[in-house]
């Protein structure tokens, strides 16, 4: 689980509210900045393998079953990755190409509003940004940009959201 739930655990410790249980599925991927993301295909096969576990998870919930919260660790990776992805994620990097037609759904499906559009050209506010890849990936123009990796990336399509 990569450390999730053990992080998730500690927040909510702070809020004084306990986490019962915590569940694994798969996702497809959709992080552009990093990986190319998920292909229709594959996309499929994981949705097969996710659907399934979902609903064990729903009956897992049903009868209020609890996992092992002292299994609950943060990985290695997690106690590395996530302080380097917290500090490396700049929105320097992000820029709208030619492509650009000013039709603004990227500020309006932005879920922090860290996107706005001043003189005519998309501003990115870094502390608000949290790289949920919305913007990218929802672009009907496929203009928006992350550095020059994701030019020749294809976009992740989520299929509810067609």
């Amino acid at each position: 689980m990569g450390g999730t739930p053990k992080m998730l655990e500690d927040l909510l410790k702070k809020q004084k509210v306990s986490l019962d249980a915590a569940f694994e599925v798969k996702m497809a991927s959709n992080y552009i900045m990093m990986y190319q993301p998920t292909g229709p295909a594959l996309q499929k096969k994981i949705k097969i393998t996710t659907d399934k576990k979902l609903t064990d998870i729903i009956a897992a919930i049903s009868k209020k079953k609890k996992d092992d919260s002292n299994k609950r660790k943060k990985s290695f990776l997690t106690n590395i990755a996530y302080p380097l992805y917290v500090h490396g994620r700049k929105t320097r990097l992000f820029y709208a190409d030619d492509k650009c037609n000013g039709c603004g759904k990227c500020e309006k499906i932005c879920p922090v509003s860290a996107i706005q559009m001043v003189n005519n050209k998309l501003v990115w506010t870094a502390k608000q940004c949290t790289h949920c890849t919305a913007c990218i990936n929802r672009c009907p123009q496929k203009a928006i940009q992350y550095g020059k990796k994701t030019l020749k990336w294809r976009r992740f399509e989520n299929p509810i959201l067609k």
